[in-house]
């Protein structure tokens, strides 16, 4: 059920105005004022429901994690300039310290971290990220290229110089590594964003946690396999190594495969086919669609085919 909010401003209790560096939260509204900008991120996982603040319109950020009803017009926001005031409302008794935030520079200028990303061929891998003193460009040293980002930032928000669709990262500082939140233009979420780590170990960890999860590519990639069609025919099924494959039928065909997140695509022309929920028998692997239905099975060996089919 969602919930009406935009009503209750008209019930308003205000408070004195407070410093945004240790805001003492309590269960009634509270205007408060920003002495530096503030993220508000800062408000989640706290005592507080959401945080109003108008700058040329209502803004809103829902601190809550609850899906609210808002009238048309009304927009969320990710920064509370420095000088703006804010209102809140809280629904316990908390303190939220902003100090350390916002202070991105110290966080980042000059810095250097390491973080999971992907290849051109959707493959994992480990990223070294060095940002600049000035903070406006990123060197990201993958393990086959390197490049260079232009970057600005606003507070906790930062834009890529070369996006101009509108997409954003929100920075937010966590107990082991610094998360860049991927955004839309509209605000949602652009996948599970990026880990940050100091430490190109932990970042190696994570990755490995993250592989654990794809066991599908060593189940493939390299491998020959033997399908049989509607016919009752067994073409043979190869996947190389660099993300192209080989069906042999009547004649030779070749195509592309991605394995992203334990989800095998195969390209056709006809529409991408996909497989997920792999289960390895003694002779083939089974796959099944997303909606649960089977896909296929791969035999390891024409023998295993053949006899299947008697």
């Amino acid at each position: 059920m969602k919930a009406k909010i935009f009503t209750v401003l008209g019930s308003l209790v205000v408070s004195s105005i407070l410093y945004a560096q240790n805001i003492q939260v309590t269960d009634k509204w509270q205007l408060l004022g920003a002495l530096e900008n503030i993220s508000s991120s800062s408000f989640d996982g706290k005592c507080v429901d959401f945080v109003w603040t108008y700058n040329n319109g209502w803004q809103v950020h829902i601190a809550n994690g609850k899906n609210y009803n808002l009238p048309s017009g009304i927009k969320k926001f990710d920064i509370i300039n420095k000088g703006q005031g804010f209102w809140i409302k809280g629904n316990g008794s908390c303190k939220v310290n902003t100090s350390n935030n916002m202070d991105i520079h110290t966080l980042l200028a000059g810095k250097t971290f390491y973080t999971v990303d992907e290849d051109n061929n959707n493959n994992l891998q480990v990223t070294k990220l060095i940002f600049n003193n000035s903070l406006n460009s990123i060197e990201a040293i993958s393990p086959n290229s390197t490049e260079n980002w232009g970057i600005n930032i606003n507070g906790n928000r930062l834009t890529f110089s070369d996006d101009t669709d509108g997409s954003y990262t929100i920075i937010k500082p966590m107990n082991d590594y610094i998360l860049f939140e991927d955004h839309n233009s509209d605000g949602s979420l652009d996948g599970k964003g990026h880990r940050l780590y100091v430490n190109k170990s932990d970042a190696e960890a994570y990755l490995s946690s993250l592989q654990g999860n794809n066991d599908l590519k060593s189940l493939i990639v390299g491998k020959t396999f033997y399908v049989i069609e509607d016919d009752n025919s067994i073409h043979t099924l190869i996947f190389q190594q660099n993300g192209i494959g080989k069906y042999s039928g009547n004649n030779v065909q070749s195509f592309k495969y991605t394995i992203l997140h334990n989800v095998l695509t195969i390209e056709s022309p006809e529409g991408n086919i996909t497989f997920t929920n792999v289960k390895q028998y003694n002779d083939y692997l089974k796959f099944t669609g997303i909606n649960g239905e089977e896909r296929g099975r791969f035999f390891f060996t024409y023998e295993a085919a053949k006899a299947s089919i008697n």
